[in-house]
Order: C-alpha cells, then sequence, then structure tokens
C-alpha cells in the first residue's frame, strides 16, 4: 500500500526534502482509506473542508488507481464514502 504509484506521485518532494512528506494526493487518498476501514474511528473528510482545486487531479486518479481506490475516491466524490 505504501509503495503504490511513482515516488513523484506519493511524496512531496519539494516542500520537504529533509523528511519525507506525503503529497496532498497521497494524503487524501490515505484518509479514504483509513476512512472505509472498519479498524478506524476515522470519517471521510467533507467535500466542503477541503480545497479540491489545490489537488492534481490527474495524479489523484493515478494514485487512486495504483492504491486500488478508484470506487472509494468515485463515491467520496459523489458524497458517499464506500464502506469495504
Amino acid at each position: 500500500m505504501f509503495e503504490a504509484g511513482s515516488i513523484e506521485d506519493r511524496l512531496d518532494l519539494e516542500r520537504s526534502f529533509m523528511h519525507p512528506q506525503a503529497s496532498p494526493e497521497k494524503a487524501l487518498l490515505d484518509w479514504l482509506y483509513l476512512a472505509r476501514s472498519p479498524r478506524s474511528t476515522l470519517t471521510a473528510p467533507a467535500l466542503h473542508d477541503l480545497d479540491l482545486e489545490e489537488l492534481n487531479n490527474a495524479k489523484l486518479n493515478r494514485l487512486a488507481k495504483a492504491m486500488d481506490l478508484q470506487q472509494t475516491l468515485s463515491a467520496w466524490r459523489r458524497n458517499r464514502v464506500a464502506t469495504v
């Protein structure tokens, strides 16, 4: 799971050279992954709580495919997070 997608998509290398930091797109997908897990108490973020224009849609879709989260991302975009 952690290695899904290219390193450029997963990490924000421009802002976090010394300490690897997830890209905003990867962080969102990790959040959605945890929100759908029955072992997590996290809930998915509300659409209106995020500035979606700040996200790179192509990168988000590539990572969702690599992480096998296309359906979860689609459900979240429709305001319904899929459960496991």
